[in-house]
């Protein structure tokens, strides 16, 4: 497998095995991002916090393991997903501990924001404060907020009978810790959880919030939605803290309907709302452990709310700092094939795009192969296909993981693309309403080819290419 496969805007180990984004949150003047992680192996194992720190989302640093599963009460599994914040000048970390499969919440804080000490009240959340509906081994991924004066703690907990719920609990100093109940519910999971849960708060003046959470094994009646083996969703609504209630104001929103995400994870900083997930998916292999890691981290990316709806934008304001060319080209129709090939193995294109039929679009190109996405007015879709990625890709339940089609609501005539390229990582906008992230391992060159085989009446407007350098060294060439 070819080094260069290595992303480096999105967050790799150096060595080893990643999964969850985990404490996204902003300390001490810098970004701070965990990971799920094992240092022994390229597979899921005993779980540890790895840390990586930033100034700018863009490039990360890793600075080393925040926490090892070495206490009475996470010395088994490990240390599992959680969330972070800051009190009184300390960084603290709310995760979940796990010993011989019952999953308790502990906390650990740091004054530093690079040495981290477990609690003596670990842990602080364990089965005393359970009701007993709930499964004590698939209880698990707390996040922590302050609102009102309390802290709250969001956690996922599966159902003994069926289903799962988001339930919350209060305190004030983690030694009393009060259960409050369900805030959302979900049934039809197989045998599977809701996990990650995360809460979101939109201002200061009100409770207005966005909910998430990672859906194990969820179906859907669409054909379109939900089409990996887990889903990621959201809601856009309001909590009721006098009566300990999350109120939705919008349907499910899927997040991403990529090949490649899962276990996302938020952060409020100076009023931008920033969102982070695994680019990986459950149940599949992973090619890029012949090159001693395996998982990574999508870019961070802004998060808008636009008529009860989530709207997603690249971070450009730290883009900007490693761009060294900018192109962008006169509008042009395609009347066969338009190609755009860059030098560059970390590559930005915004275009916008109007088609009467069908059209094209391929990414990677090379001897024919790519990474393509199919417009098709017909029906109203966009199909992507990862068929010829140079490393294979497949589920290990034998369903799909390589062709996929999604349904635009408002129609194709006209689409607004936003394509981000690093290396292996693909993440696609379309109209900033539907994201869609991937994996692909190429054996060409990096480049954008649009392709008209219908006769179609196919133009592009506004194309910009980015390129962007790998350090900070190198100075600008806009063009």
């Amino acid at each position: 497998m070819n080094k260069d496969y290595r992303p480096i805007f999105h967050i790799t180990a150096h060595k080893g095995w990643i999964n969850d984004p985990n404490g996204f949150s902003f300390f001490d003047g810098k970004y701070h991002l965990f990971a799920q992680h094992n240092p022994f192996d390229t597979k899921w194992g005993p779980m540890h916090w790895l840390h990586f720190v930033s100034e700018d989302l863009i490039k990360w640093d890793e600075v080393g393991i925040a926490l090892c599963p070495d206490k009475p009460y996470d010395n088994g599994d490990g240390c599992f997903s959680g969330s972070a914040t800051e009190i009184d000048k300390k960084h603290y970390l709310v995760y979940t501990g796990v010993k011989d499969k019952v999953q308790t919440q502990c906390i650990a804080s740091s004054t530093d924001g690079l040495n981290y000490i477990k609690s003596d009240l670990n842990p602080f959340i364990d089965r005393h404060n359970l009701p007993s509906i709930y499964d004590i081994n698939n209880f698990r991924d707390p996040k922590i907020f302050f609102r009102h004066g309390y802290f709250y703690v969001l956690v996922g907990a599966k159902v003994k009978e069926d289903g799962s719920h988001l339930i919350l609990f209060r305190t004030k100093d983690f030694k009393d810790v009060t259960y409050l109940g369900p805030i959302f519910e979900m049934n039809n999971l197989s045998n599977g959880m809701l996990e990650c849960c995360d809460i979101l708060f939109l201002n200061e003046q009100n409770d207005e919030c966005i909910l998430f959470c990672s859906p194990q094994y969820k179906k859907s009646t669409s054909k379109y939605k939900y089409q990996n083996i887990h889903s990621t969703i959201a809601l856009i609504g309001k909590f009721d803290f006098d009566n300990i209630k999350f109120v939705p104001t919008s349907d499910e929103i899927q997040l991403d309907y990529g090949f490649d995400f899962y276990a996302s994870q938020t952060l409020r900083h100076d009023n931008i709302n920033y969102l982070v997930a695994w680019q990986a998916m459950w149940d599949r292999n992973f090619p890029s452990e012949f090159l001693g890691y395996a998982g990574q981290f999508i870019v961070p990316r802004i998060l808008k709310v636009e008529n009860n709806y989530i709207y997603q934008y690249f971070n450009d304001d730290g883009l900007k700092k490693y761009v060294k060319n900018i192109n962008q080209i006169d509008d042009f129709k395609v009347e066969n094939q338009c190609e755009f090939k860059s030098n560059s193995p970390i590559v930005r294109y915004k275009f916008n795009i109007q088609i009467d039929k069908n059209g094209i679009i391929s990414l990677y190109n090379s001897n024919g192969k790519g990474f393509y996405i199919y417009i098709d007015k017909s029906d109203e879709t966009i199909l992507f296909s990862r068929e010829d990625s140079f490393e294979y890709i497949f589920n290990q339940d034998g369903s799909d993981a390589n062709v996929r089609k999604i349904l635009i609501d408002e129609g194709v005539d006209k689409l607004h693309f936003d394509i981000l390229i690093d290396h292996s990582c693909i993440e696609i906008l379309i109209n900033n309403k539907y994201a869609f992230s991937a994996l692909y391992f190429a054996c060409g060159e990096y480049g954008v080819c649009f392709d008209n085989e219908n006769d179609s009446n196919i133009n592009i407007t506004n194309f910009i290419k980015y390129e962007y350098k790998e350090t900070k060294g190198e100075e600008n060439d806009e063009k």
